[in-house]
């Protein structure tokens, strides 16, 4: 049996159940996903490594134990030999690991981003290194009336001097603190068995359509109270660079070239802010109302 999936836009088609995707009518599919043997070793010689990854520009080979090898070849094929009967743990590496290191096979770069709808067809990113608080941010920002557009990931593109962006899929990861805002003992459903993150689905504010980016917000923590300020192009262009998805593939893939013309261009059309909340502190309320007054109405909406 097959199933026809769509994540950023592209198609894909697969012998495995990918429940987090939405399903797309047949079509050329993009990405053909495959269960069977995965080889013992890459055709072509290694020029990086990476947790349970060993890779060149065409290929990635990545163990899980006890979940599943995946083999992600030339751009448009992922094969699995699966290790667990969990459907949702296996599926869970290929959304975040396979998809996005096929996508950079074909030179086709994400962002490590979540984001909200400021208005109808357009978003605001939301970026930051992990523990800077993008999911729940983006919660507090979706409470103050700012739909969900997309978590962890988005694939963006330029045309006629504009940003546009599409969104991966509709659930959110959650660490455990965010999690409590959102969901009840009840609806909390673990990504994987032994991991303190949990799903939320948010398909009430999907689209699968392109939307214009209005400029991208970099979260961190620092100081002691919450500070905003804009970025220069240089500043935003360094920020870009380190909230590339899977940016540790990048030299060993050999897109650093490609990598440095994309965000250049992307730093030449996208407002940028650094958005600063004390660590330790539960400051997320007023962390996303300082956003909503100081980007969103006075810099987004303007």
């Amino acid at each position: 049996m097959h199933y026809t999936y769509q994540i950023y836009g592209q198609v894909v088609i697969s012998e495995l159940e990918l429940p987090a995707l939405l399903p797309a009518e047949n079509s050329e599919p993009s990405l053909c996903i495959q269960k069977g043997r995965v080889p013992a070793e890459l055709n072509e010689p290694i020029t990086g490594q990476s947790h349970f990854s060993v890779f060149n520009e065409h290929e990635c080979l990545t163990t899980v134990p006890g979940v599943a090898r995946y083999y992600t070849t030339g751009g448009n094929r992922v094969l699995v030999e699966p290790e667990t009967p969990d459907k949702c743990e296996i599926a869970l590496f290929i959304y975040s690991h396979c998809i996005p290191l096929a996508l950079l096979q074909r030179n086709r770069v994400l962002l490590h981003v979540s984001g909200v709808f400021v208005r109808p067809g357009e978003v605001l990113l939301i970026a930051g290194p992990s523990g800077a608080g993008k999911s729940s941010t983006a919660l507090m920002l979706e409470q103050l009336g700012y739909p969900l557009f997309t978590d962890d990931t988005a694939l963006l593109s330029m045309e006629s001097g504009k940003c546009y962006a599409r969104a991966s899929y509709p659930e959110t990861r959650l660490w455990a603190e965010a999690a409590e805002m959102k969901l009840s003992p009840e609806e909390k459903r673990r990504v994987r068995p032994h991991l303190e993150k949990y799903a939320y689905t948010f398909d009430h504010s999907f689209t699968t359509d392109g939307v214009e980016v209005k400029g991208i917000v970099f979260l961190n923590t620092e100081g002691e109270e919450v500070n905003i300020a804009a970025l220069n192009a240089t500043e935003t262009w360094r920020y870009l660079n380190d909230n590339t998805y899977v940016l540790r593939f990048i030299r060993g893939m050999n897109k650093s070239k490609l990598l440095f013309h994309y965000t250049t261009a992307l730093a030449g059309l996208l407002p940028g802010w650094k958005a600063l909340r004390p660590a330790g502190v539960k400051s997320y309320e007023t962390f996303s109302k300082a956003i909503e007054e100081e980007i969103i109405r006075c810099e987004v909406k303007a």
